[in-house]
């Protein structure tokens, strides 16, 4: 199982680079099947998942994620604000608003850590925090080597 995954990881990175890096570009970026295929085996081979584990563990992830992505997108709205544009008001709202935000990214995360130990280990709890890093990490490296012709 771990080899499907694996393989279906190195497919994603050398096909279709552009697509998933112009997805990233977007405003609202929707999570493209190469995108997705990337993450999985990503993430799959950083945890080590066995396949019952994996069985339950895509869907409580998926979850997660979608979950995640809309707070994600509203911190990014608010990040993009044209601040010469706001009153003093207007920004201290946004600035309280970002704060809620990030409070409920953290509720998120607690919420699902204990649906995520149901099924693995505090060990593989944070290397999946790790993957989901890295994984950002290496996309935001790709598209940057992307626009310097790299």
């Amino acid at each position: 199982m771990k080899t499907i995954y694996v393989l279906l990881f190195t497919i994603g990175l050398t096909w279709g680079h552009y697509t998933i890096l112009k997805a990233q570009d977007d405003d609202d970026p929707p999570i493209n099947d190469q995108l997705k295929a990337m993450q999985i085996g990503f993430i799959s081979q950083k945890l080590s998942l066995t396949e019952a584990q994996a069985q339950q563990f895509w869907p409580i992830f998926n979850t997660f994620f979608a979950e995640k992505q809309v707070l994600v997108r509203k911190i990014k709205r608010i990040n993009k604000l044209n601040v010469n544009m706001l009153s003093d008001e207007q920004a201290k709202a946004q600035i309280q608003e970002h704060h809620t935000l990030k409070a409920s990214e953290i509720e998120l995360d607690k919420k699902y850590q204990d649906k995520f130990l149901k099924v693995i280990s505090w060990k593989q709890l944070l290397q999946l925090y790790q993957a989901e890093h890295e994984f950002r990490k290496m996309l935001l490296q790709e598209l940057r080597n992307r626009r310097h012709g790299k």
